[in-house]
Order: C-alpha cells, then structure tokens, then sequence
C-alpha cells in the first residue's frame, strides 16, 4: 500500500500539473478564439484525446506483459519486437486519417483538411511514445513516466501559443494548434526512449496472449473514445457553432474529474498484477482507488454544483456563462464513469474481460442515442447521465456477482450450499 500511495503521488503531482497547464492552454484558447473558433479546437483535442486512447491501450499492454517478463535480455527484446509492430501498424493508420481528412473536415464543418493530416503525421510519434511509457509504467519508474507527460504537456503549450502569437491569421489557427499536438508528441517520444539494453534475438511475432490481450484492450479504448467524445463530435456536428462552442467549454471543465483521477488507474494495473502473480490479495488495491476517486469526484460535482459561474467565468471568460447551470451535471457524469472505468481496468488486470463487452455496448447505446435525441445540450446531458448510472450499476452487479460467484451458481442449480466460497476477485 505504501509503494501505491508513493507512485500515485508522484503521478498525482505530474498529472496535476499537466492538467493545469492544459487548463491553461484551454483558458487561452477560449478567450482569444471566442465560442465558435473554440468548438473547432476542441473538435481536434478531441481527435488527439482519441488517438491517446488507442495510444493506452499500447501502453497498457506494454505495461502489462513487460511487468511479468523478468529476464531483462527478454524483456529488452519484447519490447523491441513491440515497437517493431507498433510502428508499423501506425503509418497504416496515419495514412488512413490522411486519406480520410477531407471527409473528417466536412463531418466537423471544417473549412481545410490540413489541420487533420498534421495530425496524422502525428501518429507515429504518439505511439511510440505510448511504448516508452508503458515500459516505464512495468519498471514502475514512475518519475520517468510523470517526465514525459510534462514534457508533453511545455512543448505543446510553447508552440502552439507561439505560432498563434507570431503569425495573426486566423484561417491558420487550427493548422497551428494541429502543428504544436504533432511536436509535442515527436519531441516527448525522442526524450523518453529508455536506455539501450541487451536484447535476445527473437523471431518478429508477438504471443497470442499479447496479441488477444491487445485486441481486448483496444476494445475498451474504443468503448472508452465512445463514452468520453462521442458526445462533442456529434454536438459539433448537429449545433450551431456559438452552441458548440458552449458544450466543449462543460466537456473542458466537467472531464477534470475523469483526468484528475487517472494517475490511480496507472499506478493500480501493474500492483494488482504484480499481486496476482504472486497469489497475494489486491482487493484493498481496488478498494482503495474507488474510494480515492469516488471523493475526489464527489468533491468536483459539488463544487461545480455551487461555484459554477465563477468557475465558468474564471477558466472560459463571462461569454460562456450561459453553460454554467449545465456544469455540474456534466460533472457528475463523467464521475459516474470514472467509478465505473476503474472496475474495468481492475478486472482487465485479472485477464477478466466481461466488463469491457459491457462498456463497448454503454459506447455503443450512447452514439446512437445522441444521433436521435439532441434537441438540446441539457437534453444530451441528461441522456448521459442516465447511461453512466446504468454502466456503474452494472459493473457493482459484475462485482458483487465475481464476489459471489460459487454461492449464486449453487442457489441456481439447487444444488444444496455445503460451504459458501469466497472468490478473491
């Protein structure tokens, strides 16, 4: 538990000071591209925000099998066979969003595809990135990990507000802002390769386990871009540009809940498997972060819920006041999901994969739904509320059914109950 409160700390810390520096960057976007400019810069953080969850997802696999790899010579050579595959996989992507731009423009109501296609160039650089992290997340090198978030975090802030204070031209702010995203990212990756080590020569394949476990993974994140940003594409794409521009200034404040409590995701995964594989109990683990984010949530809504004008008023500027009566309730839902995406992450640590299928169908319902009833941004609030309730509810009724497991089968088969079993998990 020590080694727990001491890493999150230290990604707490880092985590903190990046999101105020992109509350920073978020503050001085608002006010100087007002509403409708700002709904295009937050429609492309939303499609960076995206790529960074198929991005964890690397980073999350890579945490995971590198953690139970103790030879450094195999250890050293996964991971070289990771980023082999992982590179690769990326130009493919990359090439598909560059091809693609055009139509992503036009969904967004974008007047160039450039921004778009920086973007892409991005990619590469984004998921390497990814790996060097999830190499340091098995090490549980938890100041290299923070370093390269912060890192991140300056040289995307320096840029962008840079180029936008050098060169005036509106018709160049989003390609600018496209611009300092891709930096970042290729400068963050370059100062976060871990040092060379020795390495076996191993065959270019990656296990089954890795690969199946990657292809869960990714499910997840995709089931995790769904629930998190599906929301402001399809406001963007459905509301006037003055609305949307309201919304993502909800979705900027509201989501602190969501990345203030991440660092407990990071530090948790490896510890719980780390336990797992040497058959100790981690239910204190996972009992200890719910309970850390559930208060930090808690504290969030509240404070969204009686300062919101002068929450709105302070970060965003008295132009998107109107948004201020709505904060809180996005607030609450992003908590709600926060308490239901540790859950997931816990169980995906014990190779458990339900919850994950239950999320994609939460992500699914939610696009969906927005695509049929948006007849106001309360209403599309309102509507996420009422899925986030019903996924945590879901994934306590999982809980309780893994803690109960043998008794509930017994009691369903009528099966006379001779010892009551307790499931660890």
């Amino acid at each position: 538990m020590k080694k727990l409160l001491t890493g999150t700390a230290l990604v707490l810390i880092s985590t903190l000071l990046v999101n105020i520096g992109n509350y920073g960057l978020n503050m001085f976007l608002a006010r100087f591209l007002g509403p409708s400019m700002f709904a295009e810069a937050t429609a492309l953080s939303t499609i960076v925000l995206s790529f960074s969850f198929i991005a964890l997802g690397i980073q999350i696999t890579a945490a995971k099998y590198l953690s139970e790899i103790t030879d450094q010579e195999l250890r050293a050579a996964t991971l070289q066979n990771l980023k082999y595959f992982v590179n690769q996989a990326s130009w493919v992507l990359a090439a598909v969003i560059g091809f693609s731009s055009w139509f992503i423009a036009d969904f967004l109501q974008f007047e160039s595809n450039l921004p778009f296609v920086v973007l892409a160039l991005g990619i590469p650089s984004y998921f390497c990135l990814s790996i060097h992290r999830g190499a340091a997340q098995a090490n549980q090198s938890f100041g290299s990990l923070s370093l390269s978030y912060f890192v991140e975090m300056i040289v995307r802030i320096i840029i962008s507000v840079g180029l936008i204070l050098m060169i005036p031209r509106v018709e160049f702010y989003m390609l600018m802002l496209s611009t300092g995203f891709s930096l970042s990212l290729l400068i963050a990756a370059l100062l976060s390769r871990p040092a060379k080590s020795k390495a076996l020569l191993l065959p270019r394949l990656l296990p089954s386990k890795m690969m199946f476990f990657f292809g869960s993974i990714m499910m997840y994140e995709f089931a995790q871009i769904l629930i998190n940003y599906s929301d402001l594409l399809m406001v963007k794409h459905h509301f006037s540009a003055e609305t949307a521009g309201l919304y993502s200034s909800l979705s900027i404040i509201g989501k602190v809940v969501y990345f203030a409590t991440w660092s407990i995701v990071l530090v948790m995964m490896p510890k719980v498997i780390e336990k797992e594989k040497k058959g100790e109990d981690h239910r204190s683990l996972f009992n200890f972060s719910l309970l850390i984010v559930a208060i930090s949530g808690i504290c969030i809504v509240l404070m969204c819920f009686f300062f919101g004008n002068s929450i709105i008023g302070l970060i965003m500027g008295t132009q998107y006041l109107a948004a201020a009566p709505l904060l809180w309730k996005y607030a609450l839902s992003t908590c709600l999901f926060s308490l239901a995406n540790i859950f997931c992450y816990y169980y995906m640590s014990l190779d458990k994969f339900i919850p994950m299928y239950i999320a994609l169908g939460f992500g699914l319902a939610q696009i969906t739904l927005l695509h049929f009833f948006h007849g106001s941004i309360e209403q599309v609030i309102y509507l996420q509320i009422a899925l986030m309730s019903a996924f945590l509810v879901s994934m306590i009724s999982f809980k309780l059914y893994q803690s109960h497991r043998s008794y509930i089968i017994q009691l369903l088969s009528n099966t006379p109950i001779k010892q009551q079993t307790i499931i660890k998990h």
